[in-house]
């Protein structure tokens, strides 16, 4: 089944999907007098409990058409519906959750071209889910995600294909410093007929560090992508710094270093293809 996740902000009660972002919270949530007064569950004062969901719906009928150069002709009858739900554990700023499941009906057509007259039906079922911790503090946490199919979104016609996605996220910034670390973790993957299959996993990691005057930033990038067809790869690898200064208004100067390095292996290819850069500007 299915799972992806949209960033929930912290809100001072209970939020719809989609909500605008709220203010981070700013002082001790007050209860209602009778839910003050029940005894609260063990955890420092946590309710390990959920709020009621807010929710909202949608349904789609499609009919399409798809004319092709070959006298290929295709029709394809879609029906898809999605239910998309958002709550929160104990306080809205402590653990946000959102979900979401669809379904997709379809039904399609294919006449013409070289190939005999064809007809096939699929049910699918997408979903996505998302956890936020902590969102609106210095150390947000989330998780997120996803499992969608190409017929319900209309982003081809030609060939259909499901998209799975997983990735999270980290940030920290220290409470007395003008810093902040970032780390980000993404996987996707896209799987279809005739053995389609491509996969991307991307790395992020980066730190910032200001004082008078100065500025330092870090980063470090990692991607793999994959196809499962071909048995194409190729690696990439990035490690950057900048150093900025502005003793004035009227003057600044920055100094830039970024070293990458590709690795590239082709369909049949005996071994992978290297190649190394180093740049830096001032």
């Amino acid at each position: 089944m299915a799972t992806l996740l949209h960033a929930a902000p912290a809100a001072a009660a209970a939020f719809l999907p989609g909500q605008a972002e709220a203010d981070p919270p700013t002082g001790e949530v007050q209860l209602p007098a009778e839910a003050a007064a029940e005894p609260l569950a063990a955890g420092n004062g946590i309710r390990w409990e959920l709020a009621p969901w807010r929710w909202r719906g949608k349904l789609a009928l499609d009919l399409r058409w798809t004319s092709a150069g070959d006298d290929r002709r295709s029709t394809q009858a879609l029906t898809s519906g999605d239910i998309e739900m958002a709550s929160y554990v104990w306080q809205p700023w402590f653990v946000q959750v959102r979900a979401g499941l669809g379904l997709v009906l379809a039904r399609s057509r294919t006449l013409g071209g070289d190939t005999p007259p064809g007809s096939d039906g699929v049910v699918d079922l997408n979903g996505r889910v998302q956890v936020s911790v902590f969102p609106a503090s210095r150390f947000p946490f989330e998780f997120r995600a996803e499992v969608s199919d190409s017929r319900a979104s209309g982003e081809t016609l030609v060939t259909d294909f499901r998209t799975y996605r997983v990735g999270l996220s980290q940030v920290y910034q220290p409470p007395r410093s003008n810093s902040s670390y970032a780390l980000n973790l993404d996987h996707s993957r896209i799987s279809g007929s005739n053995n389609l299959g491509d996969s991307l996993t991307v790395l992020r990691a980066s730190t910032t560090h200001a004082w008078t005057g100065h500025a330092i930033e870090s980063s470090l990038s990692y991607s793999l992508h994959a196809r499962s067809d071909t048995d194409e790869r190729s690696r990439f690898l990035s490690v950057g710094a900048r150093h900025s200064w502005n003793p004035a208004a009227a003057l600044s100067a920055e100094t830039l270093a970024t070293w990458n390095e590709t690795r590239l292996r082709t369909a049949g290819g005996p071994a992978d293809r290297k190649s190394t850069r180093l740049n830096s500007s001032h």
